[in-house]
């Protein structure tokens, strides 16, 4: 069951991302606004899988296996972090950061062409502002931003990480 559950969530991702490069690529631009619908709803659908009630005693039982391999434990490590981070996260906020980006899409290639960077401004502090509130909602660390890092480099925090960027920052 929870290779299953695994399962369905890669698919809804996958199927998410395969619409969000078609976006991005050869999708004819009048197209992007019912684009946008489907990728929301397949995130929302994700989001709502990953928060699957009775999940937790599948991970448990798989937990209490006498097949504990490896890779197996970072499945249920990965399985109930995902868990965790879902919870903090309304589904609201899921389908706002999903509109954003779509619409920031759209207005980025809409206008790029032509250097319009300040009609873009709207779209990119819409999908910067929802991003934050994710940042906030997820609750990790000291400042929203860890919440975010925490999803690309678990653990690392933002204070850990100024140090090692002030050089680079400096110098740039």
């Amino acid at each position: 069951r929870l290779h299953e559950w695994m399962g369905t969530l890669e698919d809804l991702a996958g199927a998410a991302r395969m619409l969000e490069w078609d976006r991005e690529t050869s999708m004819p631009a009048g197209a992007s606004v019912g684009r946008g619908h489907q990728v929301a709803t397949l995130h929302t659908l994700r989001h709502r899988e990953v928060l699957t009630p009775g999940i937790d005693e599948v991970i448990d039982r798989a937990e209490e296996s006498n097949e504990m391999t490896d890779a197996r434990r970072a499945m249920i490590r990965l399985a109930r972090r995902e868990r965790t981070r879902a919870a903090r996260i309304p589904e609201s906020l899921v389908r706002e950061v999903s509109d954003a980006a779509t619409h920031s899409v759209a207005d980025w290639l809409a206008h790029r062409e032509d250097g319009n960077f300040a009609a873009f401004a709207p779209a990119l502090a819409r999908v910067v502002a929802a991003t934050r509130e994710v940042g906030q909602a997820l609750d990790i660390g000291d400042e929203p931003y860890d919440g975010l890092l925490d999803e690309h480099e678990p653990g690392m925090r933002t204070a850990e990480l100024e140090p090692l960027l002030r050089q680079p920052r400096a110098t740039l």
